[in-house]
């Protein structure tokens, strides 16, 4: 008994539980005093001896310092891997120490933990996952030097890298690639940010949900990431410049107070739910490089009116799918395909003229009182 009170004392294993045949154990926090409250560890590997942290249960406890090493049936495994949403909205969680054997932290590991501030990051870290630490109040972390690899929206804080690293650098609290060519995440309360002229590409996410109000893109741009300013709602004007030839699906999704865009006259295709749910853009010219116009590219937009260039000979599905406002579209002889649904719901639409070169039209593509007109 003696030695049983031992083990809870400094965080070790008090209860074993096996499940589809994977070991794991239930530890108490070392600072916890709620008997609710535990930490589920699981093996990885039992050649090495290495163990994850699989799921963690707190109860009013506001600290947690992780083991390093975990008795399970009597042997010992060191413990490398913060699992997969183990912190998971710990609404009570506001610091937390991890051990120098952590080497990865996994998808939404402290994703939602509403009162996280504080937490250092081991110098055993090689890897961080995907939304690692999104949705958190933390201002600021330090990313080790053994950091090789970091997923996409793992932080939303300023970001300083070691020096020494060798993959990663850090400005001004945004996140590079060590030859600061790729823009990897800015810090989420960033109003007015100006990418400096190094970059050459603004990695997926890298601006998501951010409160950014007007962005300065260089002319050293030449590609946008998927989702790289998707649901920025305050973001109401962008300028981007003829050296980028790559705009990603979703870039500019939900970016509702978007009210003024100008795209370069290299772009060659407007993506997937470019401007989705830009719901204050009015009008937009499309350059007369664009070839295709993507599935819901505009869709649930405030267009009023649009001009399809010479150079478009798609327009795709549900491209301008419930415009509501949209009241006038001008086609040029050259659009050769027209797919299902493209101008369903824009109820303002009253007329539109095809041209013969149109061979291909889809199902439901116009709302029901629009008279189409074949030249």
């Amino acid at each position: 008994m003696k030695q049983r009170k031992e083990m809870i004392k400094f965080g070790v294993c008090i209860a074993l539980l096996f499940t589809l045949n994977v070991l794991s154990s239930f530890c108490k926090p070392q600072t916890g005093a709620d008997n609710e409250s535990y930490l589920d560890f699981e093996i990885l590997d039992e050649q090495s001896k290495t163990c994850r942290l699989k799921r963690c249960v707190l109860k009013k406890i506001r600290k947690v310092d992780v083991p390093e090493t975990v008795v399970i049936s009597g042997q010992t495994y060191r413990l490398t891997t913060i699992g997969l949403s183990a912190f998971y909205n710990c609404d009570s969680l506001e610091k937390i120490t991890l051990p120098n054997s952590v080497t990865k932290i996994e998808k939404f590991a402290f994703s939602h933990c509403d009162k996280l501030t504080s937490i250092t990051l081991p110098n055993s870290l090689i890897e961080v996952k995907e939304f690692a630490f999104s949705r958190t109040p933390l201002s600021q972390v330090i990313v080790p030097k053994n950091v090789k690899a970091i997923g996409v929206k793992a932080f939303d804080c300023n970001i300083i890298v070691d020096n020494e690293n060798p993959n990663f650098c850090s400005e001004d609290g945004a996140l590079f690639d060590k030859t600061k060519k790729s823009l990897l995440s800015v810090p989420i309360d960033k109003k007015i940010y100006t990418i400096p002229k190094s970059v050459e590409i603004i990695a997926e996410y890298a601006f998501r949900s951010r409160t950014i109000k007007e962005v300065i893109i260089p002319n050293s741009v030449t590609s946008i990431g998927k989702c790289a300013f998707v649901d920025c709602w305050q973001l109401s004007e962008v300028v981007i410049p003829n050296s980028v030839e790559v705009i990603g699906d979703s870039a500019f999704w939900q970016c509702k107070s978007l009210t003024q865009v100008t795209l370069p006259n290299s772009l060659k295709e407007i993506s997937s739910s470019l401007f989705e749910w830009c719901t204050s853009l009015k009008h937009i010219e499309i350059p007369n490089s664009v070839t295709v116009i993507g599935k819901a590219a505009f869709a649930k937009t405030g267009l009023t009116h649009i001009s399809i260039p010479e150079s478009t000979v798609k327009i795709g599905d549900w491209a301008f799918f419930s415009c509501y406002n949209l009241s006038q579209v001008t086609v040029s002889d050259s659009l050769l395909e027209i797919g299902n649904c493209a101008f369903k719901y824009c109820e303002n639409l009253k007329q539109i003229t095809i041209p013969s070169s149109t061979k291909t039209v889809g199902d439901w593509v116009f709302p029901q009182k629009c008279e189409v007109v074949r030249k």
